[in-house]
Parts: C-alpha cells; structure tokens; sequence
C-alpha cells in the first residue's frame, strides 16, 4: 500500500525496469567415451604395427646385404690390365685406376663390385689425370669378370712449344700440350711453336690457339707447298702471326686470310722483279695488308735497313 504522507518525486519515465535474473544451469563436465574396444579390433592394431617393424627390418636387411655383397671378394674387381700405351705409361695408368679404386673402401657400396660399377668416372679421371692420353675405354671381358681392362691411346707428337724462357712441350696434332721435352735430348723434328699459351703454373693440357689452330696448320702446309718451308710459328695476338721460314726469311700474315691464297701470294711476292735475288738478305715479307705488301732487307754490317713496300696484284681470297 502506498502511504498517503509520501509522495515520489522521481522521473518515472527515466526509470527503467531491470530484466528478470534468469538461472544459469550448469551443464555436467564431458566424460571420456567408455564405450570399450573389441577385442578384434585391438588384434588388428598390433597385427599392423607388426608388420609394420618387420616390414622396416626387412628393408634394413636387404640394405646391409647389398652393403655385404658389395664388399664380397667373388664381386670385387682383382685385376687392372693396361694396354695401349707405353709399358711406362701402362704401369702409371694401372696404379693410379687401382688407387681409385681402394678410394672408396669407406663408401657404403664398394666401387670395386662388378655389379655395381659405373667407368665413366674412372675414365674421366685417368683422362684428366694423364695429359698424354688422347682417348680412354673401359671395358669388361666377361660379365662377372673381375678384371678391368682399360685401353688408352697415347697422343702422337706434332710440334713443340716454347715458352720465354725457352722451356719446350710437345703438342699434339689438336695443338694439346701434352709432355715436357728432355732438354738433354735431341731437338725434336716438327715445327717450334711460341705464344698464344697463359703462363700458368702447369701448361699441360692447355691448347695452343685453339681458335686458330687448325688453320695454322693449313698456312704451313699451304707454304711448304709453294716451296718455302715453314720452321714453325710466332701468335703475337689473336689475328697476326708470325712464321719463320727455312731460307731466313719470316712471313706476317693474318688469321683471317686463306691459306691457300696467302701460299699463292707468297709465290707471286717472292718471284717478284722486286724480291727475286733477294736470296739471303730478305728479313721479312708482310703479307696481313691485301695488294699492298711490305718486306723489308737484311742490312749489311754497319748499315741501317729500313722497310719498303711494293704493290702487287695479289690473289684476294678470305
């Protein structure tokens, strides 16, 4: 009941009825499904997990025996036999194939099973090993043999080479750098190469020009031809060259002319009204600037020689 003697003077518009508290029912804590396994069901589990270990093990056995087998001296390479080459030469290369070999003792399959073995390496290897050697092959005579026969081919001498200090190597028809020369022996027939090698610690195995190389080869045949005998050659860069000839005299000429012309050209120079007693006294013959040749005199004792030049109508060829 309301009094009579109270009267409210709150504003009932801003007051604001409070919600009904609602009860929060507490839900019971989750429990762990108890619902129990088969039987069949657990036998299956360890069924897998069995076959699983068993199945590992299986694979590390078959592994080791490889690694076993690999070792075994029935699949093991005995014997290196060397044929080809120099006795020498066969001894080196045997050597070093079975120290290869024995390289791998530490490995997990032996280099040396016969099942297993791969020669392009070992090829590879006695090829980069022996500069000598132009061609190596491996090779099995029977399919469980255990010995490896190796036939290499021995680089055939060509020229020589010569550094600024005079210390010579001998080349290959392909201009490869191949073996030092004796120096106690006697000189080696051939033409004598100079420049166009880096000095290096170790010029085996380098090229000489190899971009020009071959055409080299081919002026100097080309001149030995027409008759004037090429002693060897001199690169200055790589377009001149310099080549020396049997009668004292040197050609200039370029790699960027034909052989065949620049043989025809030193012809028709030397036969010249301008050079043909020159027997003797010509220094040299300049033949790198087209119809326009330069040569230049041996100057007597006590003279100065100086260079003259002739125009000639030469054979143009590139």
């Amino acid at each position: 009941m309301q009094s009579k003697n109270i009267v409210d003077l709150r504003d009932k518009k801003r007051i604001t009825p409070q919600p009904a508290r609602r009860e929060v029912l507490a839900l019971p804590p989750r429990t762990k499904d108890t619902r129990r396994t088969s039987p069949i069901r657990k036998r299956r589990q360890r069924m897998r997990l069995v076959l699983s270990v068993v199945g590992i093990l299986f694979c590390f056995g078959v592994v080791y025996a490889a690694h076993i087998l690999s070792y075994s001296t029935q699949f093991s390479v005995h014997e290196v036999e060397v044929q080809g080459g120099s006795a020498e030469l066969n001894n080196m290369v045997s050597t070093f194939a079975a120290a290869e070999l024995s390289s791998s003792e530490t490995s997990f399959i032996s280099r040396r099973n016969i099942l297993s073995y791969d020669s392009q390496p070992l090829a590879r290897d006695i090829y980069n090993s022996f500069p000598q050697l132009a061609s190596v092959s491996i090779v099995h005579s029977a399919l469980l043999s255990t010995r490896l026969s190796i036939i290499v081919i021995e680089r055939s001498y060509y020229a020589t080479w010569c550094d600024d200090s005079n210390v010579c190597f001998s080349l290959d028809t392909t201009g490869t750098v191949f073996a030092p020369v004796d120096q106690n022996a006697s000189s080696s027939p051939g033409y004598v190469f100079h420049g166009a090698i880096t000095g290096t610690s170790s010029v085996l195995g380098q090229k000489f020009a190899p971009n020009h190389f071959q055409q080299l080869v081919a002026i100097l045949q080309s001149f030995a031809s027409s008759g004037y005998t090429p002693l060897g050659a001199t690169v200055i860069n790589d377009s001149d060259v310099t080549i020396p000839l049997t009668d004292g005299s040197s050609v200039k000429a370029s790699f960027g002319q034909s052989p065949m012309t620049l043989g025809k050209n030193l012809v028709l120079i030397r036969t010249s009204d301008a050079l043909a007693h020159a027997t003797g006294t010509l220094d040299y013959v300049d033949l790198r600037f087209g119809d326009r040749v330069y040569f230049k005199l041996k100057a007597p004792i006590n003279a100065t020689s100086s260079t003259s030049s002739i125009t000639v109508k030469t054979k143009k060829g590139h």
